[in-house]
Parts: structure tokens; sequence; C-alpha cells
């Protein structure tokens, strides 16, 4: 009966374990984040135009740069500037090419907070920068 009880006891406690390492909760959702976004001079754009294996198509550039929006189009419509994407539950996956190698290099953008008019992003620096909603696309 002794065994039993420590039995008992040990299920109760892995279960507890478990019940505490709940899966983080969903920061916004991919509907929200479609649309175009400015935080001071720097803009992002992210599009619900299918670029393959669950991605879509974005881009990004920084006017204090010298860099517009005109740039990025063209023939050369999704080169430089461009990224594919996909919302996780807590960041977004951004693949962008390698202009030298012309390979894809994917790294995950943290998200701290989205809404319909507001988000909160740590990029390559990890450091968290607001960004303002401006238009949907």
């Amino acid at each position: 009966m002794k065994k039993f009880f420590q039995f008992a006891t040990f299920l109760v406690v892995i279960i507890i374990a478990f019940a505490s390492c709940k899966k983080d909760k969903e920061i916004g959702t991919r509907e929200q984040l479609i649309g175009r976004w400015q935080s001071g001079q720097e803009y992002l754009v992210f599009y619900d135009e299918d670029a393959g294996d669950g991605y879509a198509w974005g881009k990004e550039w920084n006017e204090a740069q010298g860099v517009l929006e005109s740039d990025l189009e063209g023939e050369d419509y999704h080169g430089n500037g461009w990224f594919r994407w996909k919302k996780g539950d807590d960041y977004i996956r951004v693949a962008a090419q390698l202009s030298i190698t012309e390979a894809e290099a994917a790294l995950d953008w943290t998200l701290n907070s989205l809404t319909d008019t507001q988000m909160s992003l740590a990029q390559k620096n990890k450091q968290y920068k607001t960004y303002n909603k401006i238009a949907s696309e």
C-alpha cells in the first residue's frame, strides 16, 4: 500500500509539472500583421500574397538610409529589400535572399505585442521597436 501511495504521489507531481509547462500564448494574428507599418523612417510591409512553402511576401526599407519604396519595385520585383515571411506564436520568421550567393537565410523577429494598430518587434539587434500601422494592404 505504501508503494501505491508513493507511485500516486509521483504521478500527481508529474501531472502538475506538465500542466505548469503550458505553451506561451500567441501574440496577435496573421491578419493583424498584414499591412504597412512605420517606425520613424523605417517601413515594413506584410502582404498576403503567397510566396511558397507557407510564406507570404514582405518588404522593408529605411528612408534615413536614402532608400525609398520606389527603389524596391520595377524589373527586380521581389529582389533587394523583399523577404518571405510567416507568423509563429510569438515571432515572425523572415527568409531573405543573400545578394552575393543567392542563397536564402532565415531569421526570427520576436514579437512583444501586436494589435490592429501597433506592433512591438525585435529584429536582428534584439532591441524592441514600436511600429504603427499606417495602411492595410
